[in-house]
C-alpha cells in the first residue's frame, strides 16, 4: 500500500510547534549559560545583557531547526535560505512593532509574541515554493 502524503495543515502545525519547542530549549540554555559566563561587574548588567541577547539568538536558531528538521523528517523539502529569513523576519517584526503596538507595556504579551511570530513566520515562508 502506498504511503499516505500528510496532510498540509498538520505539517504546518508540527512545524511551527517544533520551531517553539526546540527554540525555547536551545533559547533558555544558551541563556542560562551566557548569565553565568559573563562575568556580573558591580553596577553592571553585562550578565542579564548577554543572558536575555543570547537566549533570543538561540531562540532563532532554534525555530530553524525545529522547522527545518520537521519539514524534512516528514518529506516535505524545505529550503533552509527560506526558513533563515523567515525566522529573522518574525523575530525583527516583533522588535520594530513593538512600541507602535505598545507590546513592550506587558513583557508577556512581547514574549509570547516574539515565540509565536518566528516559528509562523519561518514555516510561512517554506509554503513558497517552486512545485513542478
Amino acid at each position: 500500500m502506498a504511503e499516505q502524503a500528510p496532510n498540509r495543515l498538520a505539517v504546518i502545525a508540527a512545524q511551527i510547534i517544533a520551531g517553539m519547542v526546540i527554540g525555547l530549549l536551545l533559547g533558555a540554555a544558551v541563556g542560562w549559560l551566557l548569565a553565568r559566563i559573563v562575568p556580573a561587574r558591580p553596577g553592571g548588567f553585562g550578565d542579564l545583557i548577554a543572558g536575555v541577547i543570547g537566549a533570543g539568538a538561540a531562540y532563532l536558531i532554534g525555530v530553524v531547526v525545529g522547522v527545518w528538521l520537521i519539514g524534512r523528517q516528514l518529506r516535505r523539502p524545505v529550503a533552509i535560505g527560506l526558513v533563515i529569513g523567515g525566522a529573522l523576519a518574525g523575530g525583527a517584526l516583533i522588535l520594530l512593532l513593538a512600541e507602535p503596538l505598545r507590546l513592550n507595556s506587558n513583557p508577556t504579551i512581547l514574549q509570547a509574541a516574539f515565540i509565536i511570530t518566528a516559528p509562523a513566520l519561518a514555516t510561512l515562508a517554506t509554503q513558497f515554493r517552486k512545485t513542478g
